[in-house]
């Protein structure tokens, strides 16, 4: 038996003191059923709404629920499972034949949510991509079976989802439509769930070049446009970074083919971006320029992808393995970044974080150890504080290897 706990009390915890405000944790889903691909989005008033996929019906289906500031469930009919009293079952977003799956959810800026997943009602082996809005009750406001966004033929995967800051998103994935290696398209879709201007039918490509392009990070430009940056593999043996802006229309700003962002010798890759305030844009990502073992950079772009740092900068250079950076930009426009390291011990990672200013000075030291437990410490995530700082969140095998894998938080200030 499989439950979906909301074990992510972070967006509930920002406060000054780690005070877990609710008496224990509450499932959001409880069955003997499976659920896969978790994921959230936090909504202006306070409440989460999370999405995953479940078999109560017999295959995989998307299901929603909104949880308030209190815990209290709002969506669907109350559970009859007496063990949970008050639990509400959530709403059935899509329910087509076959697998609904990997669902990605954004807020729209009106409390409104847009959802999007992998469907295989058409294709039951390479799978389609669908997409549906729900407003702040629980209704779904587009077509009841969901958005065609992608029915091209092969491998749609890893969808990524931002706002278009106009009640519609931009949607990305991996597609393999082409047989030279995957590729990135994408579509802004409208309010009203309808294609916006200059964005193709199953989607525009983003980047279409040799060999692979992965690994893809996005945000909103604050223009109403979107940033992102990928992995990819054009020149054979010595994979780069690469990163563009693409406009409403579906234009694309950084060239079209993309600008390079991280080209050294030996590998660049896992990109991540967060955006400032002013609209720059923080990138991070895993250097083996001068370590094949893995460093941590970043670099400061501009709206029009100009480099404002005339370096790239070592956000941390050291012994082991440095690997899987996040990045979070924190309440005084900086980023904060957070990465698995192997430097004490060479069986298993522990978590570092730096904080970096639009300067490019690290302000937490060298950096800060945020945890070096036995065992791994794994997969982390992190979100700003009101005042500077940062909550950090991840899995932690100290107490077991997998499948004794526990949640961990920590709470580290401006300074």
């Amino acid at each position: 038996m499989k439950k979906l706990f909301i074990a992510l009390l972070l967006l509930f915890m920002l406060s000054l003191n780690a005070q877990l405000l609710w008496e224990h944790s509450i499932p959001v889903r409880q069955s003997v059923n499976i659920e896969w691909g978790r994921s959230s989005a936090k909504t202006p008033d306070g409440a989460m709404v999370y999405v995953w996929s479940d078999v109560r019906r017999g295959d995989r289906d998307v299901y929603a629920q909104k949880v308030d500031g209190d815990g209290n469930m709002l969506w669907g009919e109350e559970s009859t499972n007496s063990s949970y009293p008050g639990m509400k079952e959530g709403i059935l977003v899509n329910g087509a034949a076959d697998r609904q799956e990997d669902i990605v959810i954004i807020e729209t800026g009106d409390g409104q949510t847009i959802v999007a997943w992998v469907d295989f009602r058409n294709d039951p082996i390479d799978g389609d991509i669908y997409a549906q809005k729900i407003d702040e009750n629980g209704n779904l406001l587009w077509d009841q079976d969901g958005v065609p966004i992608c029915l091209a033929d092969d491998v749609q995967i890893s969808l990524n989802i931002v706002s278009d800051e106009n009640g519609g998103a931009y949607i990305i994935w991996l597609d393999s439509r082409f047989q030279t290696g995957p590729d990135i398209f994408g579509v802004h879709i409208l309010s009203d769930g309808t294609l916006a201007d200059g964005w193709e039918e199953n989607g525009s490509s983003i980047i279409t070049y040799d060999n692979s392009q992965n690994q893809h990070t996005f945000w909103e430009d604050g223009q109403g446009g979107a940033v992102l940056a990928w992995h990819d593999e054009r020149d054979s043996g010595d994979a780069n970074i690469y990163m563009q802006r693409i406009g409403e229309d579906g234009s694309l700003l950084w060239g079209e083919n993309g600008t390079l962002l991280a080209g050294a010798v030996n590998e660049q890759s896992k990109p991540k971006v967060t955006r400032t305030s002013d609209n720059k844009f923080f990138f991070t990502w895993r250097e083996k320029k001068d370590d094949t073992s893995g460093d941590i950079y970043a670099q400061l772009v501009d709206l029009d992808g100009n480099f404002l740092w005339s370096e790239d900068k070592v956000v941390f250079a050291g012994n082991g393995v440095q690997r899987n950076p996040r990045i979070q930009l924190t309440s005084d426009d900086c980023a904060a970044i957070i990465w698995e390291d192997g430097a004490d011990e060479v069986n298993s990672k522990n978590l570092y974080a730096q904080k970096i200013d639009q300067e490019g000075n690290t302000i937490w030291g060298s950096s800060l150890q945020i945890c070096n437990a036995e065992s791994d410490q794994l997969n982390p995530r992190i979100t700003a504080d009101d005042d500077g700082g940062v909550w950090f969140i991840w899995d932690d095998s100290r107490d077991g290897d997998f499948p004794n894998v526990d949640i961990y938080v920590q709470h580290g200030d401006s300074s």
